[in-house]
């Protein structure tokens, strides 16, 4: 495992150093374009048969875009070599653990997630019947609010039409 580490250190480092040379040459070629841009053109319109003074009218030669090369980060592989050197000693012990145990782990684990699954559901169903019950007492709390606004107006609307003759 640690020499997977440094293995991958070192492959990072040479990767880097290869990139940082085809990245300097990119460069100096980029450099070499634009500095000879309106030399190229000009050369370019005699071959042409065409007047080279019309290079400074209309520009340069086209320059290249140049690549781009990422360096690699060595933190990050690091990081990548640390979690794969974790993720081998958790799997090692859990096979240790499974050998001692003759597998018996595992049914245990099947069951124990059966229970938790049974007690999930019966909450859930706890929890739905409580819901219910408490709209279903809002309802009737709001019936017979409402019931009792009703007989407000109504009262106030009797005495008038009684006194009106009605």
């Amino acid at each position: 495992m640690v020499a997977s580490a440094i293995g991958s250190v070192i492959s990072t480092h040479l990767t880097n150093k290869a990139n940082k040379k085809i990245s300097q040459r990119e460069m100096a070629f980029q450099e070499r374009m634009s500095n000879t841009a309106y030399q190229r053109s000009m050369s370019d319109m005699q071959n042409a048969g065409l007047n080279p003074i019309l290079a400074g009218k209309v520009g340069g030669a086209s320059t290249p875009a140049g690549a781009s090369i990422p360096a690699v980060d060595y933190a990050q592989q690091y990081a990548n070599v640390s979690n794969v050197m974790a993720n081998t000693a958790k799997t090692n012990e859990e096979t240790k653990l499974l050998r001692q145990t003759g597998n018996a782990i595992l049914p245990r684990n099947i069951e124990g997630m059966k229970r938790l699954i049974q007690e999930y559901s019966n909450n859930a169903i706890d929890f739905a019947n409580r819901s219910l019950r408490a709209k279903a007492e809002r309802n009737n709390a709001m019936k017979s609010e409402g019931n009792s606004d009703v007989l407000r107006i109504r009262i106030p609307l009797r005495k008038n039409m009684i006194k009106e003759g009605n």
